[in-house]
């Protein structure tokens, strides 16, 4: 994705809404820049993830960390954040 179709997703967005949000720059690129150019990459990597198990896996985090939040003695501190 682009840049600039992210501004536009956005833009009509409260700009106090929490987001979950993990990109990706050329510099963290999974694979050889010079053997698969980085838009390549991109290109490949929007036509066939399968973005489904990223979901799952920020569920589980969320449901196997959520004990422990709520348990901890600073929660109250986290929250007002």
């Amino acid at each position: 994705m682009k840049i600039k179709e992210i501004i536009e997703h956005f833009k009509d967005k409260d700009g106090e809404e929490e987001l979950i949000i993990a990109w990706w720059g050329k510099e963290a690129s999974p694979c050889d820049t010079e053997k698969i150019p980085w838009s390549i990459q991109c290109q490949i990597i929007e036509e066939n993830m399968d973005w489904s198990g990223a979901h799952e896996d920020l569920g589980m985090c969320v449901e196997y960390n959520a004990d422990d939040f709520y348990n901890d003695a600073d929660t109250e501190e986290r929250m007002d954040k």
